[in-house]
């Protein structure tokens, strides 16, 4: 199984729609379902309160969103679970979800940076403003098809703070994430 743990604010929620969703977010996350035939997991505040995928379709009411019906929808269709928002950050939530669950790979898709270092190579950061764009929906393919992305450190700002600060000369452990991401 290859799932997607996507945050709503900053990814398919855009301050140029007024932190609405943003159908042509939608529409890029829905080509990254169609490209590697992955499973949503919802891991943004949006889904507090929820217990399951199908407590969060009822409480955002997606056919309003999409102007569709929920059953032709594969972003709807696509949502599997939630992640339990317990912890001090979203990579625990992320990791706890994952030691349940058998998945070939996934990726994580967020504009917050609070992943762990294990997750750092699946974690593809937006714009907070800007939200998801064809960039990151290529990344994401790569990541789930479990292809190398070529410049790994553009995925997030976590590993170009860590290559920003061996290129200055300070302690870094980047050179040791780089070598286990190309074994």
């Amino acid at each position: 199984m290859k799932i997607i743990f996507l945050d709503f604010d900053g990814v398919v929620s855009t301050f140029e729609k007024g932190w609405n969703i943003d159908k042509e977010k939608i529409i890029l996350v829905e080509n990254i379902i169609s490209s590697t035939n992955a499973k949503l997991v919802i891991s943004s505040s949006w889904a507090t309160g929820c217990k399951n995928a199908d407590d969060f379709r009822k409480k955002l009411r997606f056919d309003k969103i999409t102007n569709t019906n929920s059953q032709e929808s594969l972003f709807i269709d696509s949502i599997y679970d939630v992640t339990d928002h317990m912890g001090s950050c979203r990579g625990d939530e992320i990791k706890r979800w994952l030691e349940k669950c058998n998945v070939e790979s996934y990726v994580i898709i967020d504009d917050d940076d609070d992943m762990l270092e294990e997750q750092l190579f699946n974690f593809v950061q937006t714009d907070t403003f800007e939200g998801i764009t064809s960039r990151e929906v290529k990344l994401c393919v790569q990541i789930l098809n479990k292809e190398k992305v070529v410049n790994p450190i553009r995925l997030n700002y976590n590993l170009r703070y860590k290559w920003l600060l061996y290129c200055n000369g300070f302690e870094s452990n980047i050179n040791d994430l780089l070598h286990k991401y190309y074994e």
